[in-house]
C-alpha cells in the first residue's frame, strides 16, 4: 500500500517508489535529503499497492524528528510495524528493526546519554529504513487478494 495522502512526503515516496521498494541505497539516501527540506515531523510508510503472495514484502519507513525526540524515543526500541488483516480482523505487531545482531533486544539497564540541550528541539533528524514486513510479521497471509493495512508506530506517533 502506498501512502494515499497528497502531502509532499507522500509525493516524494511515491515518485521514487520502485527504487525505494527495491532498497536502492541511493534512492533511500535521496529520500532522506529531499524529506529534510520539508516541514514534516513524524513517520511515513511506503509499501507496494499489491504484493506477491509469497516472498519478501518490502516497506520503506521514513522517520523525521527533532534531535530531542531522538533522545526521548529511541527507534531501535520503539519503532514497530503493524499489520491489520481486514478480512479476518487479525492484528500483528512486531519490532521493525533488529536492535542487535541475531534480533536480540539490548539489555534494559543500558545507560542513555545525558539529556541534550533545549536547542536539540530545533535540529532535525531524517532516517529511512527498508524493511521486509513479511520477515518481521511472520504470520502474514500468503494467499493473494488479501487486504492488509500496514502502519509504522513509534511510541505516540503513527504513520499514514
Amino acid at each position: 500500500m502506498a501512502p494515499t495522502e497528497t502531502t509532499p512526503i507522500a509525493a516524494l515516496m511515491q515518485g521514487a517508489a520502485p527504487a525505494l521498494l527495491r532498497g536502492d541505497p541511493n534512492a533511500l539516501q535521496q529520500l532522506e535529503l529531499d524529506a529534510a527540506d520539508e516541514p514534516f515531523r513524524g513517520i511515513a510508510l511506503l509499501a507496494p499497492a499489491q504484493a506477491t503472495p509469497a516472498g519478501a514484502l518490502p516497506v520503506v519507513i521514513l522517520v523525521q524528528k527533532s534531535s530531542m525526540r531522538g533522545w526521548e524515543v529511541i527507534e531501535e526500541s520503539n519503532l514497530l510495524l503493524a499489520a491489520f488483516d481486514s478480512d479476518t480482523g487479525a492484528l500483528q505487531i512486531a519490532r521493525a528493526l533488529d536492535t542487535e545482531p541475531g534480533g536480540k533486544t539490548p539489555a534494559p539497564n543500558l545507560r542513555r546519554p545525558p539529556r541534550p540541550p533545549a536547542t536539540a528541539e530545533q535540529t532535525t533528524m531524517t532516517t529511512t529504513y527498508h524493511v521486509d514486513a513479511r520477515a518481521r510479521l511472520a504470520t502474514l497471509p500468503q494467499a493473494p487478494a488479501r487486504a492488509l493495512v500496514l502502519r509504522a508506530l513509534a511510541f505516540d506517533w503513527i504513520s499514514n
